[in-house]
């Protein structure tokens, strides 16, 4: 089955969206993180926390839809 994934990843949260090749919603997820404010100008966030919520929502999404071990044909990414 040809699987395809989207990605929104946002400011504070990312989301993982799996859809068959017609264009049905097969699973999703998402993953909500905390920004650090070291100062009261300045936002900062890990890129490892962005890769981590991407990693976990895309793995939460192919469980949610009984795919998991499936492999994705097609990314899109929307940040």
């Amino acid at each position: 089955m040809a699987v395809y994934l989207g990605l929104d990843v946002g400011t504070t949260a990312v989301k993982a969206a799996l859809f068959s090749a017609d264009g049905a919603l097969l699973g999703a997820s998402a993953r909500e993180y905390a920004l650090d404010r070291p100062t009261p100008e300045a936002v900062e966030l890990d890129p490892e926390v962005y890769w981590e919520a991407v990693r976990a929502t895309t793995r939460e999404a192919l469980d949610a839809a009984g795919l998991e071990g499936t492999r994705v044909r097609a990314l899109a990414i929307s940040s």
